[in-house]
């Protein structure tokens, strides 16, 4: 009987980490260098204004992005955490950013981007192939990833991390646009 027990559970383990891998897809990461935005109103004048916003790339200053679209097959899920990690060539350490979601509906066109300021990023990146992973967890658990780095396995977890992080898109000029693809970011403690 005990056997039995013991079976069944190993099996309901199983099957529940087997279904929730399923609930969240990583279904592509890129990476771009996109020009700091610069505002303007609607008489072309520089401006902090939101009414009329246009995006002008006149800018020389270049940030890094990495940007993933996923998909969840829960009507609702409650909250999901993505880990970003980017290593520049040449570098020993690991850039990470940490951005956690909340009632996320089910579909496929979600989007979540990290940033690099223009300034670490003209520091740290000269020209070479650079290698990521995106980590999707739900309840500290790894549901998905995402990585171009295919060798070590979790390469990611063997680095130092870099004292300079990745900022998540509140932090940035970009955060006004294309709004309702992203989701509402997680900013109240449970206490």
């Amino acid at each position: 009987m005990e056997k039995h027990i013991k079976a069944w559970l190993f099996s309901a383990l199983f099957i529940s980490s087997s279904a929730m891998a399923k609930d969240v897809e990583l279904i592509k990461v890129e990476t771009s260098d996109p020009n700091t935005p610069l505002y303007q109103n609607e008489e072309g004048m520089d401006t902090l204004q939101v009414k009329g916003l246009m995006q002008a790339s006149t800018s020389t200053k270049k940030w890094f992005r990495i940007a993933a679209e996923y998909s969840t097959s829960l009507e609702w899920t409650d909250r999901l955490t993505l880990e970003y990690y980017v290593l520049f060539p040449d570098s020993t350490n690991v850039y990470k950013g940490v951005v956690s979601y909340v009632d996320i509906p089910e579909g496929r066109e979600h989007l979540s981007e990290m940033y690099m300021h223009f300034n670490s990023y003209a520091r740290h990146y000269k020209r070479g192939l650079i290698q990521y992973a995106v980590v999707a967890l739900i309840d500290g658990k790894t549901v998905a990833v995402n990585t171009n780095k295919r060798k070590p396995e979790e390469w990611w977890k063997t680095m130092p991390v870099h004292t300079c992080g990745l900022l998540d898109r509140s932090m940035t000029p970009f955060v006004v646009f294309n709004v309702e693809k992203f989701e509402a970011q997680e900013r109240c403690s449970l206490q």
